[in-house]
């Protein structure tokens, strides 16, 4: 909303003032009396109920009103500056082409081992890169600290479960433990037998199923059919799809539309459990809906405990609870690098990070109800550790570097090559690969070949310009050269129209930012960031 910003709606009020600009008491009498929450029973404004609203919101009428003239002198201030603004005809066409222009490419990919192997480092180039990276190779900041959980498993034994409850919560789930064998599948469809024959073929000799479905004039969005049960699948391709393993593909089958091969990207197993399987796991589930009181009842005996200006380990000891002593990483890992014994919610080391050392932090909930608190005994710094004792891990860092830029070399001499000989026919050739012809791609289509750093660049470049680019997904670099560029015609007349009317509100909105900014800087209002860091406690 334009003005909507407190620096905006600050500006536009010195305008108006400047101005003289206000709304009357009649717009500001209607606007309120529009307003649903103060109608009554009747449908119609109540003055009482009305006033009670303010009472409990904490706002005097006086101020509700003038808070409401304000709203609408500026809504008037903005409007009138606005009014009127509509794209231009050929603007709107232009702009439509610009966000529905569709490119080919023709691409290949520059997989990481083309780098070849740099040389290795010297002894002054190791302890170069050690000093210049500390930060890989330093030991991270330690953190000693007391806690007291106040869980489900600190609460479960007070909490009984009968065997008619059990029952009864079996009765209410038990679908939930009759679960059928789900599949995530791709498709890629061929017009004929012939060419799914040809394209199955290929697959079994090596070549990906994307790459086949990319030469099918398929993206990669094309090819994803969904996660389905075997009884939610045209029965064409059921039998096909379940009976091929994880990561595999189907023979070609007759489907709903044309021939198809199906790519099982990942099976999630079913499961069947009776009763006396699932009651362990009914239990459990039982017991956390019933123990949030039990939990509020022992965070309440802790905290009042605490509030004698008890410490927190002698506070949880009086309170039932056990304190715990570890050493932790901002990660939660232990010095010895494995998983330290403390909570999993996040919120558990965001509070030890922002916890001052020797004090305690007040009690705070994660998951599942269950409370923490805190305390911080001490901190120790980060360390680079010694060359000789991670030796092994700075040459690896140094060599990946140093592979990294060979290879963005050897992207960027291709690329030159390609742009050179209006091919990419030749920078295969170099590098063994084989040149293949993209699906007709849109401008933010991005996906696990074209990334959108790479469409980014395809779509600002004339046609037959070669362009590199990290891909969508995996190392390396895809080279790509642009082939063909079109601009599709509009479905119908009303979708121009539809775009020009969008485009006209996005217009206005630009119109009316330019007038608050204007107003801003014409009145001299400034944020003082420091200041407002300080008074709220965030940064903005």
């Amino acid at each position: 909303v334009v003005g909507d910003r407190g620096d905006e709606r600050t500006a536009i009020d010195e305008r108006m003032a400047y101005l003289g600009l206000t709304a009357s008491d009649e717009a500001v009498r209607a606007r309120i009396e529009r307003d649903p929450a103060f109608r009554g029973t009747s449908g119609m404004f109540d003055k009482d109920r009305f006033s009670r609203l303010l009472m409990e919101a904490g706002i005097s009428e006086g101020q509700y009103v003038e808070g409401i003239r304000g709203d609408i002198a500026r809504q008037q201030y903005i409007l009138a500056a606005v009014a009127g603004v509509e794209a231009p005809p050929r603007l709107a066409r232009l702009l439509y082409d610009y966000q529905n222009e569709q490119r080919v490419a023709e691409y290949l990919v520059l997989a990481p081992e083309a780098a070849g192997n740099p040389p290795e480092p010297t002894e002054a180039q190791l302890v170069a890169y050690h000093k210049a990276h500390a930060d890989m190779f330093s030991t991270p900041e330690y953190r000693e600290i007391e806690f007291v959980e106040i869980g489900v498993n600190e609460v479960a034994d007070e909490i009984h479960v009968s065997d008619e409850e059990l029952k009864a919560a079996w009765e209410r789930h038990k679908d939930e433990y009759q679960k059928p064998e789900q599949r995530e599948l791709e498709q890629v469809t061929f017009p004929t037998q012939a060419a799914a024959v040809a394209a199955y073929a290929k697959i079994k000799a090596g070549t990906p199923f994307l790459t086949v479905a990319h030469e099918a004039g398929k993206s990669d969005a094309d090819v994803k059919l969904g996660t389905f049960e075997k009884t939610a699948l045209d029965a064409r391709l059921a039998g096909a799809a379940f009976a091929a393993a994880e990561g595999g593909v189907t023979p070609p089958v007759r489907g709903p539309f044309g021939w198809a091969i199906l790519h099982v990207v990942h099976i999630t197993p079913g499961q069947s459990k009776t009763f006396e399987q699932a009651s362990e796991q009914l239990r459990t589930d039982l017991i956390k809906e019933r123990a949030a009181e039990r939990i509020a009842d022992v965070s309440n005996r802790f905290e009042d405990e605490r509030g004698a200006d008890k410490p927190l380990t002698e506070a949880a000891k009086s309170a039932g609870l056990t304190a715990r002593r570890v050493v932790v990483d901002a990660k939660g890992l232990a010095p010895d690098g494995t998983k330290a014994p403390i909570p999993t919610a996040p919120i558990f080391l965001q509070q030890v990070a922002a916890t001052e050392t020797g004090n305690e932090s007040e009690l705070f909930e994660g998951d599942d109800h269950t409370a923490y608190a805190v305390k911080v005994i001490g901190v120790k710094p980060p360390m680079l550790k010694p060359l000789d004792s991670v030796r092994a891990q700075v040459r690896e860092r140094w060599l990946a570097e140093q592979r990294g830029k060979l290879l963005l070399a050897r992207a960027v001499a291709l690329t030159a090559q390609a742009q050179k000989e209006h091919s990419l026919a030749g920078a295969a050739r170099a590098v063994g690969r084989t040149v293949a012809v993209s699906p007709t791609l849109a401008r933010t289509a991005a996906g696990d070949v074209f990334s959108a750093e790479a469409l980014g660049k395809l779509f600002a470049s004339p046609q037959g310009t070669a362009v590199y680019a990290r891909p969508g997904k995996g190392d390396g670099y895809i080279l790509a050269r642009v082939v063909k560029v079109t601009h599709p015609e509009p479905p119908s007349a009303q979708a121009i129209l539809a775009f020009r009317s969008r485009t006209s509100g996005q217009l206005a909105q630009d119109v009316g930012r330019t007038v608050a900014m204007a107003a801003r800087a014409e009145a001299g209002v400034e944020i003082h960031e420091q200041t407002l860091q300080a008074m709220t406690g965030e940064a903005q």
